[in-house]
């Protein structure tokens, strides 16, 4: 078999995208190009090639020149080849000037709206499955053979920090959250909904000691404790999937980018946080846990961690993490360690199909490059290779995702 046949076949192959935002957003396509073009990290790209932080200000010419010169300053870069190839394979246009910006915004007026584009685009990318947090009015109903909820939980709920941590009565408080959690998961169960999105409220700090399941403290971060095992033991009454997003970290204060009030984020390369995580993955082995990280740092320890315990699943890579050199090292320590059928490998987090597709497409490249020099060296032979992609790009996910 030569690359080119063996690339074709990865790219062919369908997907299970485990965490997008397509259920947040107006609508489940793009509206203009501007929607494609002003992505977030893509504009932030574009941006540090000299695109206006202010652009929504300007004239549409003005607008249409000052994206020219930064897409053409900013050609090196992955996203920027993507978005090139989306326009060409989607629009039937390259996007080399002004004219070929209004033909893509005559090409997008033509199909936003329509969930026929959806599917289309979706498919494009062997997109079979889609995970939202929720059904939405944005026509996200109308894709009820392609979506899955993934419901998102959150320890503290409705109740304010603030208020909690000066409150007289702080147990009658907290008891009240564990019957909401409690009633929460087992209304989703009731439902067949057996995998939820969670941000770990807490690491132990004692990791070897697992507290007994009542408030120990008055502090924040003894009632999170507290109410993080209770989270984590109604969801393995029922057996969940959790998927744990960590690797980032958010400034409390907000600065304005485009009118907007934005929470600044950075990458937390913190070498402790999956090893604190490990008496969690043993105190609940019925659940299994898939470990959605934006930290370049913790790939192997996440591979580590699936060794040791056969519940833990390395999963997709998230914001920072999101480039192909993460992406090789990630895949790298996963062939030499686990299964393929241990590790999932797509999390898009995209709010319009269009994105769904781009940021696919780059995860199948790099994948088919990466196998390939696998075969290529004599490490794996191309059925293995062949077996691991439909794994990570599908079967795994399928096998966490659907009725448990």
């Amino acid at each position: 078999m030569q690359q080119d046949d063996f690339r074709s076949i990865v790219m062919a192959l369908p997907v299970y995208d485990t965490h997008t935002h397509m259920d947040v957003s107006p609508k489940l396509n793009a509206q203009t190009f501007w929607d494609i073009a002003h992505y977030f990290w893509y504009c932030r790209e574009l941006e540090a090639a000299g695109y206006p932080g202010e652009s929504g200000n300007l004239t549409e010419d003005a607008r249409a020149k000052a994206f020219l010169e930064a897409f053409h300053r900013n050609r090196n870069t992955y996203w920027n080849h993507a978005v090139g190839r989306a326009c060409r394979d989607l629009f039937d246009v390259t996007i080399e000037d002004a004219e070929s910006i209004r033909r893509i915004q005559d090409r997008i007026a033509e199909t936003r709206g329509s969930v026929d584009w959806t599917r289309d685009v979706l498919r494009r990318a062997g997109l079979q499955r889609i995970c939202v947090g929720s059904v939405t009015d944005n026509e996200l109903y109308r894709l009820e053979d392609t979506f899955r909820v993934v419901p998102s939980m959150n320890v503290l709920g409705s109740l304010d920090p603030t208020a909690l941590a000066s409150a007289r009565d702080q147990r009658k408080l907290v008891e009240q959250r564990t019957r909401e959690m409690r009633e929460e998961v087992k209304g989703y169960a009731d439902r067949g909904l057996h995998v939820v999105r969670a941000e770990m409220p807490f690491v132990p700090e004692k990791p070897w000691l697992k507290p007994e399941l009542k408030p120990s403290g008055n502090t924040m971060a003894a009632i999170k404790t507290h109410l993080g095992h209770v989270l984590l033991e109604a969801l393995e009454k029922y057996r969940c999937h959790v998927q744990i997003f960590f690797g980032m970290d958010r400034h409390i204060e907000g600065y304005t980018h485009r009118n907007k009030k934005v929470v600044e984020s950075y990458a937390r390369n913190d070498p402790r946080y999956v090893c604190l995580l490990h008496p969690i993955f043993d105190f609940y082995s019925g659940c299994t846990f898939e470990l959605i990280s934006a930290a370049e740092n913790s790939a192997l320890d996440i591979v580590q961690a699936a060794r040791i315990y056969p519940n833990v699943y390395p999963g997709g890579l998230w914001w920072f993490n999101f480039r192909a050199s993460t992406y090789q090292a990630n895949m790298q320590y996963r062939i030499e360690a686990l299964s393929g059928l241990r590790s999932t490998l797509v999390a898009s987090d995209a709010q319009c199909a269009e994105w769904c597709c781009i940021k696919v497409t780059l995860v199948k490249e790099w994948l088919a490059e990466f196998l390939w020099d696998q075969v290529a060296c004599g490490r794996e032979d191309v059925d293995s290779a062949l077996f691991t992609a439909r794994s990570w790009l599908y079967d795994t996910a399928a096998a966490l995702y659907e009725e448990r």
